[in-house]
C-alpha cells in the first residue's frame, strides 16, 4: 500500500514542480513589450522623440502641429518639415504611461499595447494651454488629434490617470516600425469596441493626423522614434 501511496505521489509532485516552473515562463510572455528609438535603446517617459514616418515620400518631415485659427490656438497634429520650427522642442514629443504621474513613475518605459499619453516638448502655448495630444473633432469632419486644452498648466490631473479617452493612444509594431492608434470611441455601445489606426488625411494643404473611419482604405502613419538630444533640438542633418 505504501508502494502504491508512493507512485501516486510522484506524479503529483512532478505535475506541481512543472506548474512552478512554466508560472514564470507564461508571466514573461504576458509583460507588454519596450518600444526602441532608432538607435535601439528603449523610450523612456523623460525623454523626448522626433516621430520620423518611414514613407520615403515623407522623407524630412516629422509628426508637428500648426494652427488654422488667427490666435494660434487650438493647435492640430500634422506633418511639417523636421526643422521648420522656432521651438527647439516644437517638433518632439514626450511619450508616458498613461498611469504615471509623479514620483519615479514619470521616467517609466512605455510599453507596446498600453495606454500611453504624447505630448509635445513646448508644453504649453501662448493661449498657455498644454500641448498633449487628445482627439478632437469639427474641422476635418474626421476625429483628428488635437494639441491646446485650457487646463490647470501646473498639474496634470486627469490627462494622465486614464479617465478619457481622448486623451489615450497606443503604441503597436507595424512592419518593423510602430503604428498610433486611438481607442476613443463616442458613441461606441457594443464592447468592445476596438482601437483604431491614425492615418494622414489632407485638409488645407497639410497631411493632418486622423483616427482611421471605418471602411477606409488608407494606411496607418508607420513612424520610428528618433531620441532629441538634451538639450532638445530638431534635426538638422535630414534631406529636405
Amino acid at each position: 500500500m505504501e508502494h502504491i501511496r508512493f507512485l501516486v505521489i510522484l506524479p503529483l509532485l512532478g505535475l506541481a514542480m512543472a506548474l512552478q516552473l512554466s508560472a514564470p515562463c507564461q508571466a514573461t510572455r504576458a509583460q507588454p513589450q519596450p518600444i526602441y528609438d532608432t538607435e535601439d535603446h528603449e523610450l523612456t517617459g523623460d525623454n523626448f522623440y522626433n516621430l520620423m514616418p518611414v514613407d520615403l515620400l515623407l522623407n524630412g518631415q516629422c509628426v508637428n502641429h500648426s494652427s488654422i485659427w488667427k490666435s494660434g490656438c487650438p493647435r492640430n497634429v500634422n506633418l511639417a518639415l523636421c526643422d521648420d520650427s522656432t521651438s527647439s522642442r516644437s517638433v518632439a514629443v514626450s511619450i508616458k504611461l498613461a498611469a504615471a504621474i509623479n514620483g519615479s513613475d514619470k521616467e517609466a518605459s512605455p510599453r507596446l499595447s498600453t495606454d500611453v499619453v504624447i505630448e509635445f516638448g513646448d508644453t504649453v502655448n501662448k493661449c498657455k494651454q498644454r500641448l498633449q495630444w487628445y482627439i478632437g473633432a469639427g474641422i476635418t469632419h474626421n476625429l483628428h488629434v488635437t494639441v491646446g486644452h485650457c487646463i490647470n498648466t501646473e498639474g496634470s490631473d486627469v490627462l494622465t490617470d486614464g479617465r478619457d479617452q481622448k486623451f489615450i493612444f497606443r503604441v503597436e509594431r507595424h512592419h518593423g516600425a510602430y503604428k498610433l492608434t486611438s481607442c476613443y470611441a463616442p458613441g461606441c455601445k457594443d464592447e468592445p469596441c476596438g482601437c483604431r489606426d491614425l492615418v494622414l488625411y489632407k485638409y488645407n494643404k497639410k497631411w493632418w493626423l486622423v483616427v482611421k473611419e471605418k471602411g477606409w482604405q488608407g494606411l496607418p502613419l508607420v513612424v520610428v522614434f528618433e531620441k532629441c538630444p538634451k538639450p532638445c533640438f530638431p534635426p538638422m542633418d535630414l534631406p529636405h
